[in-house]
């Protein structure tokens, strides 16, 4: 029963009164991106390709709508620099978790083509 309360009681700092606090926000994710090589490049790197992934496999899966449509023919490296120049150009957004940002840029970049009515 005492570790238990020693655990939570080490734990209880974690929470907030809003409720889960992002683990990546713009701020973060800009100053990885914006690293050359070594942890921050790679930290970068691996958020978007992640964050990309998880989007399309809920897409495919139906849990989520198609919020965008990644052609075949873009490659990491330049949705990470789209990521980067959107993080650059909207300071104002910075605060925001990550993977909203990373959402956005997707968004915007790769809509979906409307469907056509006869």
């Amino acid at each position: 029963m005492k570790r238990t309360m020693t655990a939570l009681l080490l734990l209880a700092p974690l929470w907030t009164a809003h409720g889960f606090a992002a683990f990546l926000d713009g701020n973060r994710l800009l100053e990885y991106c914006t690293a050359r090589g070594g942890y921050g490049e790679g930290a970068c790197d691996g958020y978007v390709a992640g964050m990309v992934d998880s989007r399309l496999s809920q897409q495919d899966k139906g849990i989520t709508p198609a919020g965008f449509c990644l052609p075949e023919t873009v490659n990491l490296g330049q949705v990470v620099w789209l990521v980067t120049d959107y993080l650059r150009t909207h300071p104002e957004e910075l605060h925001f978790t990550a993977d909203s940002t990373v959402h956005v840029v997707l968004q915007e970049a790769f809509p979906c083509a409307a469907p056509t009515t006869d």
